[in-house]
């Protein structure tokens, strides 16, 4: 592992690379020339107290160009071999180093101090040993490495370097740790960052640095630090990432190799020649790759998954125009090892279909600061449509909102990236066929400016129909005859429905008003002969009165209608009759089944006209049976549109403009999508 950068007495700067306790694969030097030299080195006589290092029974001894010299101690051991090798490594960094940073390695303090010149010094270390210069004693404990601030001027500095001695047994680790090292080096040219103390950009480049010049090492010595900890605390921030590490940021450095290649990470060292202050010199990151344009990319490519196809079951990228991968990019030599797919930490959150409709979950503790996302992963069981508010989050102008789901329908059956606009998001599963069962949402904080939190809460919603009420007039005449008595029933209603579990049903408070007459003619059933009773009434709808299975998909292209049902209309009216002393109180009753427009049904031949379009359900229809002696008949007229629709197209742009038979088609025979297998992944399962 890369270790800790932090700060010491006299303001130099410890950077160490912790060692890591997984397998190392070994590889053999890398033998480059260096394509770009420093100046040439000068005696200073700052000093006159030379470097020395402890436990070191013979002297220090050097191999050595016109730019570095690598120092050991010649106790014995092949200080001499050592000390070459170390030349070998540094010399085929060098030159691709400083011409990628424009600048070779400011001079270093010179004189006895800085090793006899002002050429950059690299110390071999066996455990247990310790180098004293400059006054200061310097460790490297388990840290593979480290840099250490010399000869600063102003925002810049020179440095030297120790290194782990027994590291040469593992040539490609140890050209790792040496290109992190030098890479601070270099860094220091334009600033050495001392005026943000751990500053999160000096750490993750010099991380990446491993990846773009060593990278046949990058599966041990770059990899983890993403699997292992940036992938695991999505929620820190990129600017204080604490426990994180800054080492694990390097994939923005990745990020911004993407966006404007990786000159772009040279650019940004260079914008920040002369400046101070934490706010300054993520200031000069900014300028090469804008964190609030941008951020929102970068979170969703960190999802960095293949999830498998619905339709063939092979791994495929969710299909994102403006989103790119970090397994596209390449080092600037050699190969590096495939780029690994792993998903952050996600939360789990499970949509429960249960007796409290509409059904919804809440999903509270929101606590994104700065430069940071959140990944949540929600799965339900086929509802016919699922809103997402994000209303209830702070600081929205500093929010995006991405959707990730798949699309099942036939021909594609991909993930897709949908952008969220504002604080709503209303999806119509069934137009666009969306895997029912899954649906991700990123949330990222692209704030890059004074910290200010996004916290609080949002709820996702499921519901059986694809809009939130229906309202209109409806008018309805039934009629009923038999036994030598008619009875005709007429009602003007105002219908205001929402949804339910059942579809569209009128119950507190999704109630309308409606008027009605009565009409009976029939023999007398009193003395006085045959006579005419008529009554009117006006109330409001109550529980059951009205059911309707419709506009479960309100778009034209999917015509899936069940049956409205029109269920005994019941109201208070009066009549007078020969046969009462006075005005009678009557429930006044319409309507019978009307209309269904499937094919075929169980009571017979169905009759009547059912029509919509993406915003009314229009009913134009009769409808007629007998039954016991007894002869019904119904006819609905009328127009119910609908408000809160559910977006169509979010997932499949061109589907709402497709044919009608293709629509159903694509709706599968009831309508609904057939269920598909998810991967594992890594979640934290939440509770509602």
């Amino acid at each position: 592992m890369v270790g800790r950068r932090w700060t010491i007495a006299r303001g130099r700067r410890l950077l160490g690379v912790l060692a890591l306790t997984l397998p190392f694969l070994a590889s053999a030097l890398v033998g480059m020339s260096p394509s770009a030299q420093a100046a040439e080195p000068h005696a200073s006589p700052a000093s006159s107290v030379a470097p020395r290092m402890s436990k070191c029974p013979g002297r220090l001894t050097s191999a050595d160009d016109t730019n570095v010299r690598v120092w050991a101690c010649n106790d014995g051991s092949g200080a001499a071999v050592d000390e070459a090798l170390g030349l070998s490594s540094i010399e085929a960094l060098y030159g691709p180093m400083t011409s990628f940073m424009s600048h070779a390695p400011l001079p270093d303090i010179g004189g006895k101090a800085g090793g006899g010149d002002t050429r950059i010094d690299i110390y071999l270390l066996n455990a247990g040993q310790s180098l004293t210069r400059e006054g200061s004693t310097f460790r490297l404990g388990t840290d593979l490495g480290q840099e250490l601030t010399d000869n600063e001027q102003g925002t810049t500095s020179s440095g030297f370097i120790l290194l782990q001695r027994a590291l040469l047994g593992t040539p490609a680790k140890f050209n790792s740790v040496m290109a992190h090292e030098f890479f601070h080096v270099l860094e220091a040219v334009y600033n050495d960052t001392n005026s943000c103390p751990n500053y999160w950009f000096t750490e993750a480049a010099a991380k990446w640095a491993e990846w773009y010049f060593v990278p046949d090492d990058a599966e041990d010595e770059v990899y983890p630090w993403f699997t292992d900890y940036f992938q695991e605390s999505p929620k820190k921030s990129l600017f204080t990432p604490g426990s994180r590490t800054p080492y694990s940021d390097f994939v923005w450095a990745m990020f911004m190799q993407q966006q404007h290649g990786a000159a772009s990470i040279a650019r940004a060292w260079q914008a920040m020649a002369g400046v101070s202050g934490c706010t300054a010199l993520n200031a000069a990151v900014d300028s090469q790759v804008s964190f609030a344009a941008n951020f929102k990319y970068f979170a969703v490519e960190n999802f960095d998954s293949m999830p498998p196809n619905l339709q063939n079951g092979e791994k495929a990228w969710p299909v994102c125009p403006a989103c790119g991968h970090y397994q596209d990019l390449s080092p600037l030599m050699g190969t590096a090892p495939p780029f690994p797919l792993d998903e952050p930490a996600t939360t789990s959150h499970r949509v429960v279909l249960g007796p409290s409709y509409p059904w919804s979950v809440k999903v509270r503790g929101v606590k994104l600061p700065q430069l940071s996302a959140q990944y949540d992963d929600f799965v339900m069981s086929e509802p016919a449509s699922v809103e997402f508010n994000f209303s209830g989050l702070s600081n929205p102008s500093d929010l995006d909102v991405t959707l990730i789901a798949a699309d099942s329908d036939p021909g594609n059956g991909s993930y897709i990236v949908v952008p969220v606009t504002g604080t709503d998001e209303k999806v119509c599963v069934i137009a666009d066929n969306a895997l029912l069962s899954d649906f991700f949402v990123v949330l990222d904080n692209h704030d890059a400016g004074p910290p200010a939190q996004i916290t609080g809460s949002y709820t996702v919603t499921a519901r059986t129909t694809c809009a939130l009420s229906l309202a209109g007039g409806l008018t309805v005449k039934s009629t009923q005859s038999g036994g030598g008595v008619t009875t005709v029933t007429k009602d003007r209603m105002h219908v205001k429905l929402k949804s339910s579990v059942q579809g569209w049903l009128s119950f507190p408070p999704s109630t309308g008003s409606y008027s009605g007459s009565y009409k009976q003619t029939g023999p007398t059933d009193c003395p006085g002969g045959t006579y005419l009773t008529q009554g009117k009434g006006k109330g409001k709808m109550k529980e059951g009165d009205l059911t309707l299975f419709a506009y479960v998909q309100p778009y034209s292209t999917v015509p899936y209608v069940l049956a409205p049902v029109l269920s005994t209309e019941n109201g208070q009216g009066t009549r007078t009759s020969p046969c009462d002393h006075g005005p009678v109180t009557v429930p006044l009753g319409a309507g019978f089944q009307c209309p269904q427009t499937k094919p075929s049904s169980p009571t017979g031949p169905l009759q009547g006209s059912y029509s919509g379009d993406d915003n009314a359900v229009v009913f134009n229809c009769s409808f007629s049976f007998q039954l016991s002696g007894f002869t019904y008949k119904t006819s609905i007229k009328g127009t119910l549109t609908a408000s809160g629709l559910f977006a169509c197209g979010l997932w499949e742009p061109d589907f709402c403009s497709l044919p009608r038979s293709l629509g159903a088609l694509h709706a599968g025979t009831d309508g609904r999508n057939t269920a598909a297998t998810i991967p594992p992944r890594r979640t934290t399962e939440a509770t509602r």
